[in-house]
């Protein structure tokens, strides 16, 4: 009896560690762990770039060739314990994985990043950047997309549109072509449009996914890469989220100001940039675009006058002098106001206080001229 006892544990441990075995994990090489094979060099680079730019949580991404014949959400959580990803008491890691072959894909959140990267967010960001992409068979694209929305989450930063360190070169124009759309005779087309334009800069910016964060997003990558010249606040921004169906125009104060009017880039948007877009010409949306830029800056149209609380608001106020500029531009304008009305008060009262309508005349003249 006690031998048959001895059989039995000991099947049991080699059926056990059969089971724990079975699981064939690929090695924990770096940040990004291709074993599908579906990244460039340089696509692999940018997304450690990105990865890596979050320096409190760990995050990886892997691409898996295959699930080894298990469910995605057991192989990923297993994977996910086995590379012990996350300091182990704050548990803080994120494991981003992308199973090609099997169309499948997941993020698995330690559980000390549950109440930042919350399971709706996760599947927002699936929704939003893994699942486009996949669709049209573009996974390093998915991979990009969902890596900066991961860490843009966790860090409560935007992530710059392929984590570009460098932005000098765009002060003058440019192009971020992150979703891939633009052919590289495209791209060459609408670079020297925008080279040969010297007056104001023109930067075109084409996302693979808003973030979750609507069309402020490009409003904020703008502002963190500091697109246009600073100085100056000229630039031009053409904006396209194609996987969202949103576009735009964003201006300077000081483009608007002395080049064009928001009245005018909005007739742009809405007669060009729009309708190309509705046929899924973005190349030719954007040079149109460009070219209606050109000739308003060759024929400038009047600017609109401004209303005088325009010119009212229109005061600096870093010099911490904002309520004394405020106060001495109302002045003219309060008295503007105010001597028609006093004259007309004083009218009315000598009228009715018995006095003939031509003792009240000089006074009703005054406050009608």
């Amino acid at each position: 009896m006690r031998f048959v006892y001895h059989i039995i544990v000991s099947m049991t441990f080699v059926f056990f560690g059969a089971s724990v075995n079975a699981y064939d994990f690929p090695a924990l090489t770096g940040q990004v762990v291709d074993e599908a094979d579906i990244l460039t060099d340089a696509e692999e680079r940018q997304i450690v770039s990105i990865l890596s730019s979050d320096k409190e949580n760990q995050v990886a991404l892997v691409t898996l060739s295959s699930l080894r014949g298990y469910d995605l959400e057991s192989y990923v959580n297993e994977l996910f314990n086995h590379w012990g990803l996350g300091d182990k008491e704050k548990n803080n890691g994120v494991l981003i994985a992308i199973a090609p072959n099997e169309r499948q894909a997941r993020i698995e959140v330690g559980y000390g990043l549950e109440h930042i990267l919350t399971d709706a967010r996760a599947s927002e960001i699936m929704r939003t950047d893994i699942i486009p992409h996949a669709k049209e068979g573009d996974y390093a694209a998915a991979a990009m997309a969902a890596s900066q929305s991961v860490v843009g989450t966790l860090t409560g930063q935007v992530v710059p549109m392929g984590a570009v360190e460098d932005t000098s070169a765009y002060r003058n124009g440019g192009i971020f072509d992150e979703a891939g759309l633009l052919s590289e005779t495209q791209k060459e087309s609408i670079q020297s449009m925008i080279e040969a334009e010297k007056r104001i800069p023109i930067i075109v910016a084409i996302a693979s996914s808003l973030r979750g964060q609507g069309t402020s997003y490009f409003s904020q990558v703008q502002t963190d890469l500091q697109l246009g010249r600073k100085t100056k606040n000229e630039m031009v921004f053409i904006a396209i989220a194609p996987n969202e169906k949103k576009i735009g125009l964003i201006i300077g104060d000081k483009t608007s100001d002395k080049y064009i009017s928001d009245d005018r880039m909005g007739e742009i948007n809405s007669t060009i940039l729009i309708p190309y877009a509705k046929k899924r010409d973005y190349a030719g949306g954007i040079e149109q675009t460009i070219l209606a830029i050109k000739t308003n800056l060759d024929n400038p149209r009047p600017l609109p006058e401004k209303s005088i609380i325009s010119k009212l608001l229109e005061v600096k106020s870093s010099d911490g002098e904002f309520l004394t500029q405020i106060k001495e531009r109302t002045k003219g304008y309060m008295l503007l106001f105010m001597a028609p009305l006093f004259f007309m008060v004083g009218a009315f009262h000598i009228y009715y206080e018995g006095e003939s309508f031509l003792h009240a005349l000089p006074f009703f003249c005054c406050g009608f001229l």
